[in-house]
């Protein structure tokens, strides 16, 4: 049975060929991250977010998927242990 992510990188790559495809890429991103690596919002564009954990620094926030942010160069954190 497919996961929440594989879905979301399928509908990903299958919107925008630029989409990493790569475990390593997170599903979820707060807006803090993002801008660390140097996304910036587009002009007029709206998304959802909901209260979730950051795939990239583990903290809980406000998350939407990289695609709102253009993809920028990202990194899932990886899991302790």
């Amino acid at each position: 049975m497919a996961t929440l992510r594989d879905v979301l990188l399928y509908q990903a790559k299958r919107e925008n060929s630029d989409c990493p495809d790569d475990d390593d890429y997170p599903s979820w991103v707060c807006s803090d991250c993002a801008r660390k690596a140097g996304a910036k919002w587009p002009k007029d564009h709206l998304a959802t977010f909901h209260n979730g954990t950051c795939d990239v620094c583990g903290e809980k926030a406000g998350v939407t998927q990289p695609r709102d942010w253009g993809y920028p160069r990202l990194k899932r954190r990886k899991e302790d242990g």
